[in-house]
């Protein structure tokens, strides 16, 4: 995979093995990437699932991608405006 060097965040992957429109496998070689490449990231398949996420797995994607930017994302401060 081409520029995976040149990523400097966490990667989050969150996929659909039965996604149709963008197969899984391009999230696993992506994962494989990055993990060659020393980068921080997590990938996390869901079983039988599409493209898009419905039920039990939309609510674990969206609290997995709530605990991913949690612990990713800091607050640098607080402004009198944000009251």
């Amino acid at each position: 995979m081409k520029f995976v060097d040149r990523i400097k965040t966490p990667v989050l992957l969150l996929h659909g093995t039965a996604d149709a429109s963008a197969p899984c496998n391009h999230s696993v070689d992506l994962a494989k990437a990055l993990r060659r490449a020393y980068k921080d990231y997590e990938f996390i398949s869901y079983p039988s699932a599409g493209h898009g996420f419905f039920g039990k797995d939309e609510i674990d994607a969206n609290q997995q991608t709530m605990r991913f930017l949690s612990a990713h994302l800091k607050v640098l401060g607080t402004s009198s405006k944000c009251r």
